[in-house]
């Protein structure tokens, strides 16, 4: 299975750059629960996936200095999947760019997410990593 990083995801409530661990929860529990009431598919083919969660990149300048915040969903082992069992975990080039338009469309459908940034996907298959 393959996985995506969203970066720079820009919102106010669950959906602020968190300050903690409750703040982290709440926004991972509010982007699964985004994604998850989206239903998004491509064709005929269902967004399966193990897991959604929240993460914040946070850098400094160089020099040092106070650095920037932003929050980023990972959505962990994520397949196109057209009949139970038969999971597509490389999709084509042409599914993928309509799998981010729908992720992105879903989260900018959510009056607190403003807007979010790059959408990359790392495309393996299971099997060759996993024993």
């Amino acid at each position: 299975m393959s996985d995506i990083f969203i970066s720079d995801i820009v919102g106010e409530g669950v959906f602020a750059i968190p300050d903690g661990n409750l703040d982290m929860t709440d926004a991972a529990n509010g982007l699964f629960n985004l994604i998850e009431d989206a239903a998004i598919s491509v064709g005929l083919y269902e967004f399966v996936y193990i897991g959604i969660y929240a993460w914040v990149r946070d850098g400094s300048p160089a020099g040092g200095g106070e650095g920037t915040r932003s929050l980023c969903m990972f959505v962990d082992a994520f397949g196109l999947d057209p009949d139970p069992g038969a999971v597509e975990e490389c999709p084509s080039a042409a599914q993928m760019d309509g799998l981010f338009a729908a992720i992105r469309a879903a989260m900018e459908a959510n009056i607190n997410i403003t807007s979010i940034g790059t959408q990359q996907a790392t495309l393996y298959f299971s099997g060759h990593y996993a024993e």
